[in-house]
Formats: C-alpha cells, structure tokens, sequence
C-alpha cells in the first residue's frame, strides 16, 4: 500500500523531531527544491538536491542544542500530490534562549515524496532570536 500525503507529511515531521536526517531524505526526491525566504546567507533561497538540504539542516547545528527542534503541527490540509501545513517550530539556541515561531509550508508531493517544500516564517523574529549582532547568518 502506497503511503499517503498526510502519511508523508507526518513522516517528515516525525524525521525532523528525531534527528533523523535519512527519515526526512527518503521523503524527499533527488531533485526536491526547499524554498526559504528572507535575506540569511546559507538558509535563504533555493536548495536543490539532497546535498542542498543536508547542508541546510546542517547549518541548524550552528544555531540550535542537538535534538531540540520540534515541529508542532497545528493544522494540515492534504490533497491529491500537494500538503499544507501550518505549525510551531521549537528549538533551544545554543545560548540556552527559546526559539518559538510560526510556519508555514506548502508543498508538492507527486508519486508519494515531496518535490518542493515552500517555506514561510516570521523572518525578522527569527532574525532576532538566531542572529541577534549579525546581519547574516556565520559561515
């Protein structure tokens, strides 16, 4: 039996709350696109590809404590090969601050793994909480 769009969705949320970075790439094709708004260097834009993604979610390492993110689903909306989602993401910043803010992410999950992740977030609140002396994002 072929998994369903909320079964992937709930799937992808269960990867990211466990760290586990081969549960959130076995949802995603080889080709998926995840879009980030907003102006931080190294998360904003385009991230094509499965190395594209792992170096996003790598670059949470350098403002989150490991195992801290969660996603808290609020409400989900699924249909035939498209998702959204709004939620609560959760982390502790490594200064020991709580990171708290709202999303939102649409997406398109033709055959059964998503293909496109559409990002959107209070930018400027997490600008504040993650990078509060630097404009950008550390490399």
């Amino acid at each position: 039996m072929s998994a369903t769009t909320k079964d992937v969705i709930e799937g992808w949320i269960r990867a990211l709350n466990t760290s586990d970075l081969d549960g959130v790439l076995s949802r995603l094709t080889e080709d998926v696109t995840w879009h980030v708004p907003g102006d931080f260097l190294g998360l904003s834009g385009v991230h094509r590809g499965h190395s594209e993604v792992v170096a996003l979610l790598g670059l949470l390492a350098t403002v989150f404590e490991p195992g801290t993110l969660r996603v808290e689903p609020h409400r989900m909306i699924t249909g035939e090969g498209a998702a959204a989602l709004e939620c609560t993401t959760t982390a502790r910043v490594l200064d020991g601050r709580e990171y708290r803010n709202r999303y939102a992410f649409l997406f398109d999950i033709p055959d059964g793994r998503i293909s496109a992740i559409h990002e959107y977030l209070d930018t400027d609140y997490a600008r504040r909480v993650l990078f509060p002396d630097s404009a950008t994002v550390p490399e």
